[in-house]
C-alpha cells in the first residue's frame, strides 16, 4: 500500500525543496513558529493561513493539506485528481468538490508511488470487507 505523507512531512519536504529553514520560512511567510508547528501536527489553523503557507511554498493547498494534486483539465473541462482513490482523506476531499461543482467530471490518476497492483489489492480488500 501507499505510504502516505503526513501534513508535517509535506511541509518539511516543501521546505527542503526550497532549501529553507523553518526560521527563514516563518519570516518569509509571516506565519509564526507556533502556527507552523500546529499545522504540521495536524491541528486546525485558519484557511487564510494555510493558503499563505501554500502560496509562500509554491504548492497547492490541496497538496499541502491532503497530499492530493488537483489540476483542471483544459480540453474536457474536468478535474484531474492525482493520488490514491482508496485514501479516505482523498475520498472526503473529492466528495466536497463534487458537492461544490456537481457538473464537473472528476478523473483519477494514480500517483507514481501507488502502482496498479497496489490499487487492485486495495480495491479487493475494500470489496471483500463489503461482502463479509
Amino acid at each position: 500500500m501507499e505510504s502516505a505523507m503526513s501534513r508535517g512531512e509535506r511541509l518539511r519536504q516543501a521546505l527542503k525543496d526550497k532549501n529553507w529553514s523553518i526560521d527563514e520560512f516563518s519570516r518569509r511567510s509571516n506565519v509564526s513558529h507556533t502556527t507552523l508547528h500546529k499545522f504540521a501536527a495536524g491541528r486546525d489553523v485558519r484557511l487564510s493561513t494555510v493558503e499563505r503557507i501554500a502560496h509562500s511554498l509554491g504548492v497547492s493547498v490541496s497538496w499541502l493539506v491532503f497530499g492530493v494534486e488537483v489540476q483542471k483539465m483544459k480540453r474536457c473541462q474536468a478535474l484531474r485528481v492525482i493520488g490514491n482513490p482508496l485514501n479516505p482523506e482523498l475520498v472526503t476531499f473529492v466528495e466536497d468538490v463534487r458537492r461544490s461543482c456537481p457538473e464537473l467530471p472528476i478523473v483519477f490518476t494514480l500517483s507514481e508511488d501507488f502502482g496498479p497492483m497496489a490499487f487492485l489489492a486495495g480495491a479487493l480488500q475494500r470489496v471483500s470487507g463489503m461482502v463479509s
